[in-house]
């Protein structure tokens, strides 16, 4: 009896919206960003050959590495009540290579964010692809995923003053706001049709090549515009940054 009950406050609790999932999630990027921002200097200004720097980036790994391995266990745990209640969750995410396969496409997705601009969506897209998992949760996870990455690289941004708040509105009214209520529509309309995760994975596919094929001329119109020593030089040494 226990089970049932167990079992149908979980599919009650699928059907609204986790603001509690999203809170979680806004409080963990809030504190990984501010150490990153530590990190970098931005907070109080201090040399990456310093004490401090050695100090304040090692802290941030040793907080990641934690959270990781929390994430991993409590993973194991939600998984083992899904099968205890006998609630269909179609992946095995306590399954270490899994997990592992999942989290290093997160990690090379941020990591070609940061390099060269895009890429995370991309990359987390074809790893969560590639594990099969279904199209629909691959699109929002991906989604979901890319609003954290994009408010990252935006206070990066506006910290390193290569933004004012006038580009930062306009750019936000017209993907977040505009982009967010065609992404609404085109969803509603999609779970009425029976080809609606096949549509939903061609429309990622289609995304992702459209991506790579943007990198080419963001590179060539980034090197005529500032050449190529802007591209691959250090213009002062990493001491005096």
């Amino acid at each position: 009896m226990s089970n049932e009950l167990d079992l149908n406050e979980q599919l009650e609790y699928e059907k609204g919206y986790h603001w509690r999932d999203i809170a979680i999630s806004v409080l963990v990027f809030g504190v990984f960003e501010v150490l990153s921002l530590l990190c970098q200097g931005k907070l109080f200004k201090f040399s990456f050959c310093s004490s401090i720097f050695a100090g304040t980036f090692s802290a941030l790994w040793a907080v990641f590495i934690g959270y990781m391995v929390g994430v991993y266990f409590f993973t194991k745990k939600k998984m083992a009540t899904f099968r205890r209640i006998k609630y269909n969750y179609p992946v095995r995410l306590e399954d270490g290579r899994m997990f592992a396969g999942i989290a290093a496409g997160g990690f090379l997705g941020g990591f070609l964010q940061g390099i060269i601009g895009v890429g995370s969506g991309n990359t987390m897209v074809a790893a969560m692809l590639f594990l099969g998992i279904d199209a629909k949760v691959t699109s929002a996870t991906s989604g979901y995923q890319i609003v954290f990455i994009g408010l990252s690289s935006t206070i990066e941004a506006l910290a390193n003053n290569e933004l004012t708040w006038l580009e930062v509105g306009w750019f936000f009214s017209i993907c977040f706001i505009l982009g967010g209520i065609l992404t609404f529509f085109m969803y509603k309309l999609l779970q009425k049709s029976e080809k609606g995760p096949k549509i939903i994975l061609i429309i990622i596919l289609a995304l992702c090549v459209i991506c790579i094929a943007g990198v080419a001329p963001s590179i060539y119109f980034t090197s005529k515009n500032y050449g190529w020593p802007f591209m691959l030089d250090i213009q002062k040494s990493f001491c005096s940054i």
